[in-house]
């Protein structure tokens, strides 16, 4: 099994790019809070990687410090650059929520799950 779901927070703005088969594809950075760790504890930065009609939405729609629900599954991605061998693992996206607008924020037109802000949910 090789399943991963979180709710995280992005630190940039994605950008999208096209592969050269002329598919679509971002990387998201998202930070993650774990909230068992702690109030001293630091968060957790991940990649995530989103291809095709998904990756082209979410460039329209989502913004840094936006808080989103990802589900997918890790993949490991090797590399070699000026002899050295790299390596990372990220998370490849099944499905992207886009959940809470950061305070102060207008979710974009047209984004699809962004009706309420920050202030407006109840808790």
């Amino acid at each position: 099994m090789n399943s991963v779901s979180l709710i995280a927070n992005l630190t940039a703005d994605p950008e999208l790019r096209t592969t050269p088969s002329g598919k679509s594809v971002t990387t998201l950075r998202v930070a993650y809070n774990d909230p068992f760790a702690g109030p001293d504890s630091s968060p957790e930065f991940f990649n995530v990687e989103v291809w095709g009609t998904q990756a082209e939405n979410a460039v329209a729609h989502l913004t840094r410090g936006r808080e989103i629900g990802i589900e997918g599954r890790l993949a490991h991605r090797p590399w070699e650059k000026d002899d050295i061998k790299h390596d990372k693992v990220l998370i490849v996206a099944q499905r992207i929520d886009y959940l809470r607008v950061p305070k102060g924020q207008q979710a974009p037109a047209g984004d699809p799950d962004a009706t309420t802000s920050e202030q407006e949910i109840p808790v």
